[in-house]
């Protein structure tokens, strides 16, 4: 299957996927295979975070979260912050999501990055005429 996702698409996949790792943190070993038995990136297993190096299998990225429990917190947390910053954006309206990106990221990258004439610059306009509430 050939599968084609943009930039967005992308971030949205992996945010959602390391959201689920971090159930990790609240389940046991036990629920946490049961509840997502495909989900073997990110391990815990015997009370240890495992992320195997996929060049080195003897290698365990995540060594340093078992000598300090407080990283695969901050790593968590810090995943949590992009679903809400970024992902939960993708819904907001073009104007204030470029303006956002642009907060994030910086007007020069975004302009590098996306093409922003996909996205409406609409100034807001000031209503001068309401409609009469008594005419029909």
């Amino acid at each position: 299957m050939n599968y084609s996702l943009g930039v967005f698409e992308l971030l949205q996949a992996i945010v959602n996927d390391f959201e689920i790792y971090g159930e990790n943190q609240v389940l046991t070993e036990e629920q946490f295979m049961r509840q997502y038995e495909n989900k073997t990136i990110i391990q815990k297993r015997n009370g240890k975070w495992y992320i195997m190096n996929p060049v080195n299998p003897m290698d365990n990225l995540a060594d340093s979260w078992n000598s300090e429990p407080q990283k695969a917190e901050v790593f968590f947390t810090w995943v949590k912050a992009i679903k809400r910053d970024y992902v939960e954006s993708l819904q907001y309206e073009d104007n204030d999501f470029v303006a956002l990106l642009e907060n994030y990221f910086g007007s020069d990258y975004v302009k590098k990055s996306i093409d922003l004439k996909k996205y409406k610059n609409v100034a807001p306009q000031i209503i001068t005429s309401t409609p009469k509430p008594w005419r029909n």
